[in-house]
């Protein structure tokens, strides 16, 4: 009788972990196809961050613009209360400071994925490696999916990408401090033609380039 219910423990842990297994590759799948489908987005942000969950007091509220073609070119364009500009063209990542005149060069790499932002300009076969994906409860009519990165180094613990039908809604990520950052997308475009230029920039004249790379 007790070997009997050994059986029984062991073959409900091992077809529990295989149930959690398959709904963790079902997760990776629907977010890959959903990445997949989009395959160029551009759309207004704002950006707001809880500086700790014990208090409501947020950082400044940062709005702008993005701009992505998968994969590879990203442009993420701060308009407010600052003016800052992050580009990346294939494997090259630039930081523009408009305010400070410096223009910063670097090599893109796997640290950059754990961006919340810039993961999205990422191949979907780097996202599907480098995070666990699990899918979260919907609610107000969201597809939600957790992002935990596989190296636990990095500076975020988790990713949540929150898509409404094909479209992306919202991006919310907590750091190693504690706090969550918010950032919800308004006036989406999905797949429309996005110029290359776009991911192209020309520092005005007197800019302070330092090269990273």
């Amino acid at each position: 009788m007790l070997n009997l219910k050994k059986y029984l423990f062991a073959s409900a842990l091992l077809f529990g972990c295989f149930d959690i297994a398959i709904f963790a590759l079902d997760a990776t799948t629907t977010l890959i196809k959903k990445l997949d489908a989009m395959t160029s987005l551009e759309a207004n942000f704002e950006q707001t961050t809880l500086l700790s969950r014990k208090t409501t007091d947020t950082a400044d509220i940062l709005r702008g613009k993005i701009w992505l073609v998968r994969p590879g070119k990203f442009k993420w364009k701060i308009t407010s209360p600052d003016h800052q500009l992050i580009l990346i063209n294939g494997n090259e990542l630039i930081i523009f400071d408009r305010d400070l005149e410096q223009l910063t060069r670097r090599k893109v790499n796997d640290q950059q994925l754990h961006n919340p932002a810039l993961l999205l300009s990422s191949s979907s076969q780097n996202i599907a490696r480098s995070f666990k994906i699990t899918k979260v409860a919907n609610t107000m009519n969201l597809d939600t999916f957790s992002l935990v990165p596989m190296d636990k180094n990095g500076s975020y613990l988790w990713i949540e990408l929150a898509f409404r039908s094909q479209e992306l809604h919202k991006i919310r990520v907590k750091n190693n401090l504690e706090q969550i950052t918010t950032i919800k997308f308004t006036n989406v475009k999905i797949n429309g033609k996005i110029r290359e230029n776009n991911f192209k920039l020309v520092p005005p004249p007197g800019t302070d380039i330092l090269d990273e790379r």
